[in-house]
Formats: structure tokens, sequence, C-alpha cells
């Protein structure tokens, strides 16, 4: 990916989602972390971001929260 994409994950505040945020950033990424309304944002401290809540389930959410982004990465997961 290019310098100056803007990127959207999900999931951005697991395990998985945190380390692509990190990456991306490294990168010259701009990143859109999008996280479940209520999510923990400890693995996301200090990352420059932007964070948006919402539920994958919920289409005004997503159409909200993707607008303008170039790429899609999606690392949601339900692990329980």
């Amino acid at each position: 990916m290019k310098d100056n994409q803007r990127i959207f994950v999900t999931g951005a505040s697991g395990l998985l989602g945190s380390n692509v945020v990190k990456k991306l950033l490294e990168d010259g990424s701009e990143v859109v972390a999008f996280l479940r309304t209520g999510s923990q944002r400890l693995a996301l401290k200090g990352l420059d971001c932007e964070i948006i809540e919402g539920e994958l389930d919920n289409e005004k959410d997503l159409k909200r929260a993707i607008q303008g982004c170039d790429y899609v990465i999606h690392c949601a997961a339900k692990t329980d």
C-alpha cells in the first residue's frame, strides 16, 4: 500500500487488529480504527489513529465510519 492511504480496520482494539494498526501507521498510512461500542482502547493508547465506535452488523455505523477510506482490513472476530 502507498503512503497517505486511509485504511479502515475492524477489530482494531484486539491483538491482531492493534498490531495491524501499528504497522500501518509505521508505514505512513492514515488509519480509522473501528471498535465495538464500549471496547477497551488500551491497545491503541498513544497511537495517532482515528477511533470510531460502532457495530459491524449496523449498516449505518459502517457507512459512516468507512467514508473516505481507500481500503478495508477486517480483523474483527468473535473469540468467545
